[in-house]
């Protein structure tokens, strides 16, 4: 298109085409002839471009690496290129980088089995009743900033966010890297941390009479399995009895509490004695 100014198959019918192209077995594979006067170096990159193994494809980096000191602009190029970026940005703060780069590849994702994690759900206290109150674009408000402030927060103790679902907060450690010296401690500071942080986030900035937040929190350690969900919007999520007694810890927790399960106590006990624990009940 930088040469010719024109579309690939620009003088084809498009359903021919798209049945040669199609056509697996022809040798060699139907690709657009290089326009005229085109730099060998260019039709270099072309055919690298378009080969048959996605993986022998070269980057949208490495296309502009062999396009440079040619003379050769595109707007539209770049702004590919900086879309791609952008969609890479994406995935990578979704999904855990391993798992980006395989949903690139069009991979299949295996489920990955974890001996020992420990989940966190939480969510706001009376939610239910303030979305009554507010407007959605208001609720809308509350939870962009309260999950910002958790995000900042998740990226200082090194909790990986798996997900936000209506109000409910969930965040995994020794999932992603090795945290298996503090994972359960790490977690309980986090809660500390999350606690504190919501009471300081206003329901409603234009009427403070409303006060601020109030999260409950709930906690449990154990195996899990993490794995890829779905092919249009696929999601990366957990699985297991460990995750499901967590969500009902968070359920039964009270409002400005962490409930955590007797497993993560006794591993938050060897972790970090200096957090204070109390047998609720």
């Amino acid at each position: 298109e930088i040469f010719a100014r024109k579309l690939p198959y620009w003088d084809e019918e498009v359903s021919h085409v798209l049945s040669m192209v199609a056509d697996t077995a022809l040798r060699p594979p139907y690709r657009p002839l290089a326009p005229a006067g085109c730099p060998s170096r260019v039709v270099e990159v072309m055919e690298k471009c378009w080969a048959n193994d996605p993986l022998g494809r070269p980057s949208f980096e490495a296309i502009e690496w062999g396009l440079s000191g040619l003379g050769v602009q595109s707007s539209a190029f770049f702004s590919l290129r900086e879309a791609s970026r952008k969609k890479t940005d994406v995935l990578h703060g979704v999904f855990p980088p391993h798992i980006a780069q395989a949903l690139v590849r069009g991979e299949t994702v295996q489920p990955e089995e974890h001996a020992m994690c420990t989940v966190l759900f939480m969510d706001i206290v009376g939610f239910t009743a303030l979305s009554q109150r507010l407007s959605p674009s208001l609720v809308a408000d509350l939870l962009n900033r309260l999950f910002g402030c958790l995000d900042q927060l998740c990226e200082q103790h090194g909790v990986w966010k798996l997900e936000t679902i209506g109000d409910a907060y969930i965040g995994v450690t020794n999932l992603l890297r090795d945290q298996s010296a503090d994972h359960a401690a790490r977690m309980a500071r986090f809660a500390i941390d999350a606690i504190a942080v919501s009471e300081c986030v206003s329901i409603s900035e234009a009427d403070p009479s409303m006060g601020t937040v109030q999260i409950r929190v709930g906690c449990n350690s154990g195996p899990l399995v993490a794995n890829v969900v779905g092919t249009r919007n696929p999601k990366w999520t957990i699985f297991g009895d460990t995750v499901n007694l967590g969500s009902r810890m968070e359920t039964t927790s009270e409002a400005g509490r962490a409930q955590v399960t007797e497993e993560t106590a006794r591993l938050v006990r060897q972790q970090d004695p200096s957090i204070r624990l109390a047998r609720r009940g």
